[in-house]
């Protein structure tokens, strides 16, 4: 028998063997989440867990962007100083892109995750006034508080999703706000 690679779309087949082996995944969705909300993690370091994502065949990787730390993502109207992170370190949306799109080559949907209205000490610490009466969380019914989380929603999902303006639920894509 022969091992042959193809480095084009890097399969390794295994040829004049005699048998034939199919494999497929079992579960449609296989994922890893990454804390960037909490620590900080370089560039790097994310596209070589998406490329070992790619080799064991998962296809989801569950981006946790913000918390009660920081907000990890830089976003052009909310800039990350306005949220007072605690680390200079953030991501432009260029590494952001960059990310997404070698997950995209590999196969692997890139999903953020923000948590409103509960741990957002981050988002507080640049604007006070989203917590109302309370101390340590927006307040949901406020108008200011629903119309920056829809923007920074907004501005997070343009990010992600490169401009589609679209999101899967799952059964379809639909516009991300209506």
């Amino acid at each position: 028998f022969q091992i042959s690679h193809n480095h084009a779309d890097g399969l390794t087949s295994i040829i004049n063997t005699g048998f034939n082996i199919t494999d497929y995944p079992s579960f449609p969705h296989r994922g890893m989440l990454i804390d960037t909300g909490r620590r900080y993690l370089p560039v790097d370091l994310i596209k070589k867990n998406l490329h070992t994502m790619a080799w064991v065949k998962m296809n989801v990787l569950h981006w946790h962007i913000s918390d009660d730390i920081s907000f990890s993502v830089q976003l052009e109207n909310y800039s990350p100083l306005q949220f007072n992170n605690p680390t200079p370190v953030s991501y432009t949306a260029a590494e952001v892109r960059e990310v997404v799109e070698y997950a995209n080559s590999l196969n692997i949907k890139v999903i953020p995750e923000i948590d409103v209205p509960a741990h957002t000490t981050s988002w507080i610490r640049g604007y006070p006034f989203l917590t109302g009466e309370a101390d340590y969380w927006m307040d949901p019914i406020s108008e200011r508080t629903s119309k920056m989380a829809v923007d920074v929603i907004s501005e997070v999902v343009e990010l992600f999703y490169c401009g589609q303006g679209r999101v899967n639920n799952g059964n379809k894509a639909i516009p991300y706000f209506t």
